[in-house]
């Protein structure tokens, strides 16, 4: 139980950190919202609807911006993992 709470006091600021900077890596880069919230932008889907050029669209590939987000998502959930590893290793906690 002390390794969840752990964890989850890692994921968190982890996870706000991660969703904002989502915002300037894919925002104009790998796709165009119009009606983006900053940090729930980070929930696919990413192009509301069939996508228009005018309004929302993807500038990249979809695969592309799954495969970013992916990586993106797996860095947010496996960076409290190893930090929290290496402290209870160290046995800072």
């Amino acid at each position: 139980m002390r390794y969840l709470k752990l964890y989850l006091g890692l994921f968190i600021p982890s996870f706000l950190i991660g969703a904002t900077l989502w915002e300037p890596i894919s925002q104009k880069r790998l796709y165009v919202c119009t009606d983006y919230v900053p940090v729930l932008s980070f929930m696919p889907p990413f192009v509301h609807g069939k996508g228009d050029p005018v309004g929302n669209h993807y500038l990249a590939p979809p695969a592309v911006v799954y495969g970013v987000y992916s990586a993106m998502l797996a860095a947010i959930v496996s960076i409290p993992a190893i930090i929290g590893r290496l402290m209870a290793l160290a046995r800072f906690w």
